[in-house]
């Protein structure tokens, strides 16, 4: 015969090797399409900035919180996040100090700034992403929106101070009326 079995084997491996291979990245082109799946449809923001306030990525649901048409212009509008996003701008400056100290923020709410310069109450979860050497990359999180639950707790507590308003006068009344 042409081929020696030593030869065959090694043809039967190399194919078998390009098969794995190409198996392999299939697996790895759906696990992406599956995550920035993810990414795109999210309900909530998520996002990616530099320690120093650069918006490096984010997601459509992001763009509509803070009424940018797409991730894209938000991203090349927004040059300072403390700047553009923070009513406070001090705010970012405590939000830093928790990630560099911590690692991360949970549940940091905060007021930002949308497009049209109404305002937005958000609560951001989010964590600092490091280099080998302990040096801080870039923070990634997730914001929400949560102004709907903020008027409610305002309205809320305006609520129970004109109860009790209500009832000091009742009480004040009452004891006028007995004197």
């Amino acid at each position: 015969p042409m081929f020696s079995n030593k030869q065959y084997t090694g043809s039967v491996a190399v194919i078998r090797e390009i098969t794995e291979r190409k198996q392999m990245m299939e697996e790895i082109k759906l696990a992406e399409k599956k995550y920035r799946d993810i990414f795109e449809n999210a309900a909530t923001g998520i996002f990616q900035t530099s320690p120093m306030g650069k918006l490096l990525t984010a997601n459509q649901a992001l763009a509509d919180i803070l009424g940018y048409q797409s991730p894209g212009e938000m991203i090349r509008t927004v040059n300072d996040i403390k700047k553009s996003l923070y009513v406070s701008p001090w705010k970012r400056d405590e939000f830093r100090q928790l990630i560099e100290r911590n690692g991360a923020a949970r549940g940091f709410e905060v007021k930002w700034r949308r497009k049209d310069g109404s305002e937005v109450f958000v609560s951001i979860n989010a964590h600092a992403v490091r280099d080998e050497n302990y040096a801080t990359l870039y923070y990634e999180g997730i914001l929400q929106d949560i102004s709907e639950r903020k008027r409610l707790e305002e309205f809320k507590i305006a609520k129970e101070a004109a109860e009790e308003a209500n009832i000091a006068k009742s009480e004040f009344l009452s004891n006028m009326s007995h004197e």
